[in-house]
């Protein structure tokens, strides 16, 4: 099987996509007809209209099939929109791309596909509109001619789709915007008007909710024109979009702490198109959660040379693209490290930890070094895919425990992606854990619910990582139902010397097991540390004292792996 290659234009095709708003809608007789009658016209048992989406395909409708997705590693509508014609394969068995596709040799056991792309006026496909047979054969030219008569009519409903959503959302912003300047908001203006700092609030879509005078100076805009409009496209200059949008993004998925109350270098642009050298402080607005506030000013005068400054963006932007290219170069690597019983001393899972290889000297970069540039870059979510991926395949023969970021918590792409490698891996959900930092679960603790808990229902273990170093350990373990509480090391190292580290443990090992969880030590160093876990009770343990993470040809054994023969 040949999984299909990415579209040349396919950050500009998902975008396309994703301004539709059709993804993950409600069934429409406007699109379920068309199946119907393509199924019917063509004399298929199968017919779906397929949308292409980052890691998955997702049917808008469908006939003769019970899925409402699939990966899109597997999809044969992956590979029709890299053609502007229609995609015909007479039996698949014989085609290498499909071959050993899972639904070739699984059900629904296609061996004929017909595909039409779903092109817009824009030149992006978005999808497909294909039929399917279990039994090798052509459509005739009438069949064809029909099919691509009906995708045109689909690329009609989708077009009209985002023409609307377009419209709504703007009224929307606007209307916002104009009752946000009329309601109860007088006093707060009148503190604005008179700051001498530019102040620019936006919302967590980017959008300005608020624009002082001096703002109005600063950018050379009006207040009337700015109010609704796009922050990165009214303020910042092209070249850093792409930077302030990921920036946003990974605020609002919790990883805002890092700019929230500190100075911070930037470049603005004003409405001349000249970027501007500035320096500001960023705010969370109280009532407001979803949305932040900047108090912005020009750096001052010459003390600090405008080159400094951008010698200071080109460096932050070169570690993004480092990470861009490592994500394109397949540069990731994974160690593994064992995680032991204490009951039995048995390996209980491997903890599978990410290096980056350095492209030109080949050396490992620690996570710490980059995820917080993927993190702040907007490029963490393709990490965290990467690292399911391989955590899957290996997770066929292993019990693994896959790490995963705040930013990927509530993902719908991500589940699909876990389900589908997992089926294509032929993997047991019971040899997976997933684990999830108490930190990302604090700022999403609804969506982590639901994430955490669709995935325990397909049978899939999870793990609360760093567990006692938030202030609301307990309200997690009411709502995510985990299986595991993950002891931080800051309690484990002192163990030996500490009481207070003792009876911080004892106290975890309880509410674990009032909950009906098992616990696990991280950073055990040493023989007594070791014992006094046994003794409090702790189900699990890992550390450098236990074995030292190591690449997966070294850790994964045909030996078993006791803490005795470690």
């Amino acid at each position: 099987m040949r999984a299909p290659a990415l579209a040349t234009d396919e950050a500009e095709r998902l975008e396309a996509l994703e301004c539709c708003g059709v993804l993950d809608t409600e069934p429409e007789e406007a699109f379920d007809g068309v199946v119907r009658l393509a199924a019917r016209l063509t004399d298929s048992p199968i017919s779906t209209i397929s949308l292409i989406d980052r890691d998955r395909q997702w049917f808008k409708a469908s006939v003769g099939i019970e899925l409402a997705q699939t990966p899109r590693d597997i999809s044969f509508c992956g590979h029709t929109i890299l053609q502007t014609e229609m995609l015909e394969i007479e039996d698949a068995r014989l085609d290498p791309r499909f071959a050993s596709n899972p639904m070739v040799v699984g059900e629904p056991g296609v061996r004929f596909y017909a595909g039409v792309p779903l092109i817009t006026s824009d030149g992006h496909a978005l999808g497909a509109l294909c039929v399917k047979d279990r039994r090798p054969r052509r459509l005739t030219a009438e069949q064809r001619d029909a099919l691509e008569r009906l995708a045109a009519q689909v690329v009609t409903q989708l077009e009209l789709r985002h023409q609307i959503g377009a419209l709504e959302r703007e009224t929307r912003l606007r209307r916002t915007a104009e009752r946000q300047a009329a309601e109860g908001r007088e006093r707060y203006w009148r503190i604005l008007h008179c700051a001498l700092d530019a102040i620019v609030a936006v919302d967590g879509d980017g959008r300005i909710i608020d624009f002082n005078p001096s703002a109005e100076a600063l950018f050379g805009r009006s207040r009337e024109e700015s109010m609704g409009a796009a922050a990165a496209e009214l303020i910042v200059p092209e070249r850093l979009r792409e930077a302030f949008r990921g920036g946003l993004e990974g605020a609002m998925n919790g990883h805002a702490d890092e700019i929230l109350g500190r100075r911070l270098d930037a470049i603005g642009m004003n409405s001349n198109g000249e970027d501007l050298s500035l320096e500001m402080t960023i705010a969370r607005i109280s009532e407001e959660p979803h949305a932040f506030v900047a108090f912005v000013r020009p750096r001052g005068g010459e003390a600090v040379p405008r080159e400094e400054l951008l010698a200071s963006e080109r460096k932050r932007r070169d570690y993004a693209q480092m990470i861009e290219r490592a994500i394109e170069g397949n540069r990731f690597v994974l160690h593994a490290q064992p995680v032991f019983s204490l009951k039995d001393d048995s390996l209980h899972a491997h903890e599978l930890l990410l290096r980056m290889r350095a492209a030109d000297s080949g050396k490992l970069v620690m996570p710490g070094d980059f995820l917080p540039q993927a993190e702040r870059y907007g490029l963490i979510a393709d990490i965290d895919r990467w690292v399911v991926r391989e955590g899957m395949r290996l997770a066929a023969s292993h019990r693994v425990a896959i790490n995963l970021s705040g930013a990927s918590i509530g993902d719908t792409r991500l589940l699909a992606l876990i389900e589908g490698q997992a089926r294509a891996n032929g993997v047991d959900p019971g040899n997976v854990i997933f684990e999830l930092t108490e930190t990302a679960a604090v700022s999403n603790l609804d969506r982590a619910s639901r994430f955490v808990g669709h995935l325990v229902d397909l049978g899939f273990g999870f793990a609360l990582d760093d567990f006692g170093t938030g202030f609301g350990s307990l309200t997690y373990v009411k709502h995510l139902p985990v299986d595991y509480l993950k002891i931080d090391l800051q309690f484990i190292r002192g163990l030996a010397t500490s009481e207070a580290d003792r009876r911080v443990v004892q106290s975890i090992v309880s509410v674990g097991r009032n909950f009906g969880m098992e616990t696990i030590a991280e950073g055990v160093e040493g023989e007594e540390t070791l014992q006094l876990l046994r003794e409090l009770g702790v189900d699990h343990a890992q550390g450098f004292g236990l074995q030292r993470p190591a690449p997966l040809e070294h850790m994964f054994q045909s030996r078993p792996l006791t803490i005795a023969a470690r």
